[in-house]
């Protein structure tokens, strides 16, 4: 890895050491196919030239790309940069609107799309996107797709765009101008209070933030990654492409989610990187298993949990009951990341009692986005672990968490930056996080800064933090903690309705829908309780007073939820103002 060359360039190095290794791992015909890193190589130079020829793509260009993570992903990526293309990914369950505001934002003249269902959205908004000449399909279009007075747009499949110009028999590289300090990728932050924001990334920043997560967590050539977070999320971009590619390692691609136990089985990877709520929802899955084991069953697995690791006891108890736990997620884990949202200390230290150790990290988008991350040597539930040896991270006077180095942004790109530079006269950008930093030098967060909600009697309250003690319990899916200009907290809760209705099925009427059970008295009480427990380990002024059951989750569809699954705050407070004015109606 040299931080003085482009991705591109570093990726066509590390190719040559291991060209008949598999590189990328995706599902055909119901198998596991491979990609070598030669067969790649060439993929990547086919698709660059085909772009430079059928699209017109010059240096500098801005190339959008929305796909569900498969081999195409990477080929487009690679290519487009390798031509001195600038990528900018698009989630794909974005509204149209914002679809919209990102093309037009980026001023994008090509864009790539991988479904009938994104070809679809697409053409909601194409009117609305005067700078985009050409759609690149991966997907096969039938005869709608190919007419282009349906838009008025150049219509493409993207194998024959990379087909046009195919290396077979030379292997030369595209000659290209981009540098280490050239843009690479525009990634648009999730916009949790308006409008994405486009961040410009170079080569360099990229390169470097790979480079110092890699010293922390290196990444083995036998490394098998499974990859299921979306690509265009800029942790699993770092640290779950970037990172095995250009260290050598294979990626596998998960089918889907609900798919995502069986091909773990059918990959058995050693890393998985991921969001806190995927931690979650294994450490619920393993509960609801344990308690339908025999009473005997039970009591050997409490007492595993309970038993110190340096007893001969836990160690054979560990080994008797977790085995089948660790062979669910074949056998073979090595390292499990967890970042883009606070893991409950009590989840990860849970799961390294049973053998899948987690290691925590923080980032931004702004920042490529790793600055801290624990490891192996020294793991510290319930912090961010030590920042990266390549950056340099102080605290202001406010707790505001401040950051320079190489894998650091220059500025925000187009309409929406304002005028106000995030990066101050001295170089150090302005996280917005605040947190704290121990004796140790591990980092732990407290929450955003624009989110801290000050009561009318003057209290500070992180709603992350009461949020994150109501999501680990099992009959809670979603929660949102309401407190800002007003004289107590109160929580929309959204329940795993699921468990809730196995906990009433005794009774002698079951009520079947979400909305029955929300008004259920019974219910109600029984979150009462969960509430009240809560609120024993809280300061008086962050005890909830009030809550409100909600029938429906929050989805990304309905703009409640970012593609990176954070709450869209004014949106679900304006969503819900009735609901959550009754709550302070309430004495």
């Amino acid at each position: 890895m040299n931080i003085g060359k482009t991705i591109p360039e570093n990726f066509i190095a590390q190719s040559e050491l291991y060209q008949n290794k598999s590189a990328l791992m995706h599902k055909q015909n119901g198998v596991y196919v491979s990609i070598t890193y030669r067969e790649l190589r060439l993929l990547v130079k086919s698709c660059a030239n085909g772009f430079i020829n059928e699209c017109r793509l010059v240096n500098g260009d801005t190339v959008a790309l929305s796909s569900e993570n498969r081999p195409e992903w990477v080929i487009a990526d690679m290519g487009i940069m390798h031509a001195g293309g600038i990528v900018v990914p698009i989630h794909t369950n974005l509204a149209p609107r914002l679809f919209a505001h990102i093309l037009n934002d980026s001023k994008a003249r090509i864009i790539i799309i991988s479904s009938q269902e994104m070809f679809a959205k697409l053409l909601q908004i194409i009117k609305e996107v005067p700078h985009l000449e050409y759609i690149v399909t991966i997907f096969e279009c039938g005869g709608n797709c190919r007419r282009t007075d349906l838009c008025g747009k150049t219509i493409l499949r993207f194998a024959d765009v990379c087909a046009t110009n195919k290396l077979e028999l030379q292997d030369t590289l595209v000659e290209t101008e981009p540098g280490p300090d050239s843009i690479a990728t525009i990634v648009y932050t999730s916009g949790t209070t308006g409008l994405p924001k486009g961040v410009p990334l170079t080569h360099k920043n990229i390169c470097s933030d790979v480079l110092g997560t890699n010293a922390r967590i290196p990444v083995l050539q036998g490394d098998v990654f499974l990859s299921f977070l979306p690509l265009s999320h800029v942790l699993e971009r770092t640290a779950g492409y970037y990172m095995p590619i250009l260290q050598g390692a294979t990626i596998a691609y998960a089918e889907s989610y609900k798919d995502l136990l069986k091909n773990v089985k059918e990959v058995r990877p050693t890393v998985i990187i991921a969001i806190p709520r995927f931690y979650e929802k294994i450490y619920d899955k393993i509960w609801q298993n344990v308690k339908k084991k025999s009473f005997l069953g039970q009591k050997l697995f409490y007492f595993t949990l309970r038993a110190t690791s340096r007893t001969f006891g836990y160690r054979i108890m560990k080994k008797i009951l977790t085995a089948g736990i660790t062979r669910n997620f074949g056998g073979r884990l090595r390292i499990l990341v967890s970042g883009g949202a606070p893991l409950d200390a009590r989840i990860a230290g849970f799961l390294d009692k049973i053998g899948l150790v987690v290691y925590e990290g923080y980032g931004l988008t702004e920042t490529a986005p790793i600055i801290s991350v624990n490891y192996s040597e020294n793991n510290s539930y319930g912090t961010v672990g030590k920042k990266l040896e390549n950056c340099e991270i102080i605290l202001a006077a406010d707790k505001e968490i401040l950051v320079r180095g190489p894998m650091v942004f220059s500025g925000y790109w187009g309409s929406v930056s304002d005028n106000r530079s995030p990066i101050d006269s001295d170089g150090w950008f302005h996280t917005g996080d605040l947190g704290f930093i121990d004796d140790r030098g591990y980092m732990s967060i407290i929450g955003r800064k624009k989110e801290v909600a000050v009561s009318t009697l003057g209290n500070k309250i992180w709603p992350e933090h009461i949020e994150k003690n109501l999501n680990i319990h099992p009959a809670i899916s979603q929660s949102i903690i309401i407190a800002h200009n007003r004289k107590y907290v109160t929580a929309l809760i959204v329940p795993h309705w699921h468990y809730i209705a196995e906990i009433v099925s005794g009774r002698s009427r079951l009520a079947e829908k979400s909305k029955d059970l929300a008004r259920d008295t019974a219910v109600v009480a029984y979150f009462k309780n969960i509430i009240d427990g809560i609120n024993r380990d809280m300061s008086s002024h962050e005890k909830i007073y009030n809550f409100y059951l909600l029938e429906n989750e929050f989805t990304t569809d309905n703009e409640e939820l970012t593609p990176t699954q954070k709450l869209c705050r004014s949106v679900i407070e304006h969503r819900y103002h009735r609901e959550i004015e009754d709550m302070y109606r309430v004495n």
